[in-house]
């Protein structure tokens, strides 16, 4: 069953305005969003403040971040996917790989955790994003120094 989801900024002043939707999402899809922490539409980054459900709508409310650009340099065009970034605070993270995924249940498996095993490195969660101008998941990593 296909869920509706809204992105709102959460700006009481303004009666918490909707700035992108979707009428159809498969639930997963929603969940991965939801897993985020940053939303990137038309080069502005929204951080997540919260999210809400009534009935089958689904709401991400959002902020304007003023700390948060945009990448300069990225992959525009890809498939269904994780991009994984080492997390630099005040500069731009380079990407160490790309996970491809088949569907949204592997792109799930990857943002849903602390800790993920790379290429026989350990690497802890800092936060993830939704890209929709690339229509890209970017998990943001910082190395632990475990070899497993």
């Amino acid at each position: 069953m296909k869920r509706k989801l809204e992105y709102r900024l959460n700006d009481p002043s303004q009666g918490y305005p909707a700035i992108y939707h979707f009428d159809d999402l498969e639930p997963l899809q929603i969940f991965c969003r939801r897993n985020c922490d940053f939303f990137i539409l038309e080069g502005t980054v929204y951080e997540t403040t919260s999210s809400f459900l009534k009935d089958s709508r689904f709401v991400i409310y959002v902020k304007k971040s003023d700390d948060e650009k945009p990448f300069r340099q990225a992959e525009a065009e890809r498939r269904l996917g994780v991009e994984v970034r080492l997390y630099k605070e005040y500069a731009e993270s380079p990407e160490i790989m790309f996970l491809p995924c088949f569907d949204h249940v592997e792109v799930f498996s990857y943002l849903d955790n602390t800790y993920l095993v790379l290429e026989g490195k350990e690497y802890e969660r800092v936060s993830a994003e939704m890209d929709q101008d690339r229509l890209m998941y970017v998990l943001y990593v910082r190395e632990t120094g475990e070899r497993v």
